[in-house]
């Protein structure tokens, strides 16, 4: 865990610094402390349309960048109005470029941002999402962004277009919530539809997973002395399927399972999982 984060926002920014009161372990400062510490620099959009304010914030821009060459940079969307400025569009193509750079919807994305930064948890934890034309967009905590068609996801396949967007972000972070369906999704989910690595990854570790798991299925029962065939309730085929990683076993096979065993269906997953662990 880091120490306190420091949301480096320009000095006129009292709106911001009343949303970030209460959130434990973040201070708003506008010069960066010398200590050693995990910043966001927090600006808004409306900003780069005063020479004055823009101004400030590339003088925190380039303070900042002393202390903290990862420190992502935030410009809440919010207070925007249609940007004619030269200036102004000029910095914002520029800034945009930057690895950190996250034009954020409001407030409340970057509270995630700074509670992740915390706790070390940025790339686990959502900051916003979007649903436009079809596609879900999701920012994480970092700032990353992952794009995926909606028609993509499973769960998210059959809920019509304006369901879609009644959807809430927890307080947190962790998940994305769709009442209709009571779905929810967190960050890893995402990224497997949306990042051909990240879903490679995921199914490598869940196959090594399973084969674990098989694994300790067949031992725990030849440790018993129990056949294949002596699971009431199962077939053979079954339990072999089920041994080999074939198939992996729901809730009714799991109670056959562990009632031949002569255990509850926790005390025998607890047993898988010691067994598992050691494999």
């Amino acid at each position: 865990m880091t120490a306190a984060v420091e949301i480096l926002a320009p000095s006129h920014s009292d709106e911001m610094k009343v949303a970030f009161e209460g959130i434990v372990n973040t201070r708003i400062v506008d010069t960066p402390s010398n200590a050693r510490r995990s910043r966001i620099l927090v600006g808004w959009m409306s900003d780069l349309g005063n020479s004055e304010r823009r101004s400030e914030l590339e003088r925190l821009f380039a303070l900042a960048l002393q202390k903290s060459v990862d420190m992502p940079f935030v410009l809440i969307d919010s207070k925007s109005r249609v940007l004619k400025n030269h200036a102004t569009l000029e910095t914002l193509i520029r800034w945009a470029t930057l690895p950190g750079f996250y034009l954020a919807p409001d407030l409340d994305s970057v509270r995630r941002m700074a509670m992740a930064r915390f706790a070390d948890a940025e790339d686990k934890l959502i900051a916003s999402a979007t649903i436009i034309d079809g596609k879900l967009t999701v920012w994480s905590c970092e700032p990353k962004r992952y794009r995926v068609a909606v028609s993509e996801i499973p769960a998210l396949a059959e809920i019509s277009p304006t369901d879609l967007l009644k959807f809430e972000i927890s307080t947190s972070g962790s998940r994305i919530h769709w009442p209709k369906g009571d779905i929810d999704l967190d960050l890893d989910t995402i990224r497997y539809y949306a990042d051909p690595d990240a879903k490679k990854e995921q199914d490598c570790a869940r196959r090594t997973a399973v084969a674990r798991y098989s694994k300790a299925i067949r031992s725990f029962r030849d440790e018993k002395g129990i056949r294949q065939t002596e699971i009431e309730g199962l077939t053979e085929r079954q339990v072999r399927r089920i041994e080999s990683g074939e198939s992996i076993p729901q809730t009714k096979s799991l109670k056959k399972l562990a009632a031949a065993h002569g255990l509850s269906v926790d005390e025998y997953l607890d047993e898988l999982a010691k067994r598992s662990k050691r494999n």
